[in-house]
């Protein structure tokens, strides 16, 4: 459970006993506050880890984040799955004409 974030840049989650890496993919989901623009933090991140407890959340600069309050009642963190499997989005054609000429290795 997210327990701060600081608006400062980069942003700051504090996380106590997180376990995440430097380079880690996140995905935190959950927080609102200061006419929603708090919710600029929800979403994929890369972290950089500061210490145990907390870490930065890759490049979002959260100086321009309004108040009021932050809330984080609901604001979690987790890790990206790393065993998810990637959207391909274009596979080049197999062109038959560039095997080259094929060698019979069967002759005497």
């Amino acid at each position: 459970r997210i327990t701060a974030m600081t608006a400062a840049n980069p942003v700051v989650a504090t996380v106590a006993n997180h376990g995440f890496e430097t380079s880690s993919r996140v995905v935190v989901e959950g927080v609102r506050g200061g006419t929603d623009t708090w919710s600029q933090a929800n979403g994929e991140a890369v972290i950089t880890v500061v210490d145990e407890d907390t870490f930065e959340l890759g490049t979002l600069d959260g100086r321009t984040f309004l108040p009021p309050v932050l809330d984080l009642t609901a604001a979690r963190v987790r890790l990206v799955d790393p065993y998810r499997l990637a959207t391909i989005s274009a596979v080049p054609a197999f062109d038959e004409d560039t095997t080259g000429p094929m060698i019979d290795v069967m002759a005497s």
